[in-house]
């Protein structure tokens, strides 16, 4: 069965759902516990069924739903493509490690057209430098970090080639006092041992090690930090 010809333009109207599975062993007793596995959420309702079918037909369909403001509406994107820090704004507002993170998740589960939406919405505010900046457009060392990480499991190497360019270049080098020899500052010139930088070094990190979350692993590692090698000045 399929559409006629020429195929019709059909507008859905109605109820987008998502279901959730889950398998359990034996049906559960009237008092008695069951352990729930391979969870699956799946999108249906009404209209969103007719209009999956009317697609696979052949048919021109368009979808017009309500999403409601939700836990499964916030993994709706922003409409340039980026993801929001703070769920059910008047207006989405897209920002970097969230969308970072997000591009990292589709990925891993093999979403990468949507992952693509959100990788342009990423190179698009990448800085000239190679950073990516904050709210205020402040570059810094944690969604440079991150935003480095999902560049480079996006495909998008030169991109994550320029973020890792720029977290290098706030790294305290041989230059610095010994104490501070590998720290990452979050904002260029600002080393603040107690609160930030130490957080901002391990986000650095990520965007340096070249992987991105599914595939980060302890294997292979070392206990202990390797020192840097820095030459004595002669006199």
């Amino acid at each position: 069965m399929t559409c006629p010809a020429p195929p019709p333009r059909i507008l859905s109207l109605g109820s987008i759902n998502a279901d959730f599975q889950l398998r359990i062993d034996a049906p559960p007793g009237a008092t008695a516990t069951s352990v729930g596995r391979d969870l699956l959420r799946l999108g249906v309702g009404k209209a969103a069924n007719v209009a999956v079918v009317a697609r696979m037909l052949g048919c021109e369909v368009s979808l017009l739903g309500r999403i409601r403001d939700d836990e499964l509406a916030w993994l709706a994107r922003c409409a340039d493509g980026g993801y929001p820090l703070l769920f059910g704004q008047a207006t989405c507002v897209s920002e970097v490690e969230t969308t970072a993170m997000a591009v990292q998740a589709l990925i891993a589960v093999g979403r990468h057209d949507d992952a693509a939406v959100s990788l342009r919405w990423l190179v698009s505010v990448q800085h000239a430098d190679g950073a990516f900046g904050d709210f205020s457009g402040v570059p810094n060392a944690r969604g440079t970090g991150l935003a480095a990480q999902a560049l480079r499991a996006g495909g998008r190497f030169v991109a994550a080639v320029k973020a890792r360019s720029f977290l290098i270049g706030l790294q305290e080098g041989c230059s610095s006092d010994p104490a501070r020899r590998g720290a990452v500052a979050n904002t260029v010139g600002f080393y603040d041992p107690m609160f930030t930088t130490p957080r901002s070094t391990a986000f650095a990190a990520l965007g340096l090690s070249g992987s991105d979350f599914a595939h980060l692993s302890a294997r292979g590692s070392r206990s202990g930090a390797p020192r840097l090698t820095c030459s004595k000045a002669k006199p």
